[in-house]
């Protein structure tokens, strides 16, 4: 499954797991993210894989960031 989501500067992603593997990348904009209790900084053009269960959240440093959230399995709380 393929999301396309953006983002507004200062929108949290709060940290969660998921039994969902998931890999996003970073299509526009800077985030902060936290990836099993490590922060780091990405940018337009970079991507990180999360396993399932693991901890993960982001953050917005700008406006206008826009990210590609790709799942397995699909997420069908995503459809509502």
């Amino acid at each position: 499954m393929v999301a396309e989501l953006k983002w507004d500067k200062g929108q949290v992603g709060e940290v969660h797991s998921h039994p969902h593997r998931q890999c996003d990348y970073i299509i526009s904009g800077t985030f902060e993210a936290e990836l099993n209790g490590e922060k780091r900084i990405l940018k337009a053009g970079d991507c990180f894989y999360i396993e399932a269960n693991v901890p993960h959240g982001l953050v917005s440093l700008e406006d206008g960031g826009v990210i590609l959230d790709i799942f397995t399995p699909m997420r069908k709380d995503f459809l509502k």
